[in-house]
């Protein structure tokens, strides 16, 4: 990515932090670190695999498996034109509370505090897989890591008997949404962390060790 376009994904991340709903469940402005404690039920971990075109104009799509970072990474292996020709999308607006879908809900008590700072890398590469016509796909109930660049771990969990799919680009505004309800500012930094829950899956947010 040209140096011009993350310093406008940076001003973007800023700029969403900035506008980020009021926090759910009371409000968790200035909670320290170690007084968080969040439920750890996930899934067990699988690889995530993603589905698309890598050459425009591909009659078939392409699975590969990994991280969002990986999979990207591959990619270009394969064709170094890709990113040109697949501009990443751009960021959307976290949705508040009152905006969600009836069947859908954000829990701020899931997954540990994460610098969100540190989450904008995943969040490019699953902006760029496809310009927004990739898939990414879990298998049945698993947890797959979609990113854990600096620490910063998105995982897509399957709770269905089935293997589903979902576009990329919604997995990056689910986590956009989970920190315009779930964040807070300790010494100085933004944290974010939570659960979007669907009627077939979930996307977590969260600080891993991977």
């Amino acid at each position: 990515m040209k140096p011009t376009q993350i310093a406008a994904t940076m001003a973007s991340l800023v700029s969403l932090v900035m506008a980020a709903a009021t926090p759910a469940n009371g409000g968790l402005a200035g909670t320290p670190l170690r007084v968080r404690q969040q439920v750890d039920d996930m899934l067990p971990m699988a690889e995530m695999s993603w589905t698309g075109p890598i050459f425009p104009g591909d009659a078939t799509n392409t699975t590969l498996s990994g991280t969002a970072k990986s999979i990207y990474e591959h990619i270009l292996a394969i064709n170094p034109k890709y990113a040109e020709e697949n501009p990443p999308l751009p960021e959307v607006e976290a949705r508040g509370e009152g905006q969600l879908e009836k069947r859908d809900s954000v829990s701020c008590s899931y997954g540990s505090p994460v610098n969100y700072a540190d989450c904008d890398e995943g969040l490019r590469y699953l902006r760029a897989l496809g310009g927004g016509s990739g898939w990414c796909g879990a298998n049945a109930n698993s947890c797959a890591r979609v990113s854990c660049s600096w620490k910063c771990g998105m995982h897509l969990c399957n709770t269905s008997g089935g293997y589903i799919q979902v576009y990329c680009r919604d997995i990056a505004n689910d986590m956009a949404t989970i920190f315009g309800n779930c964040h807070y500012t300790y010494d100085g930094w933004t944290y974010g962390y939570g659960r979007y829950t669907f009627s077939n899956h979930y996307t977590q947010l969260g600080w891993a060790s991977c």
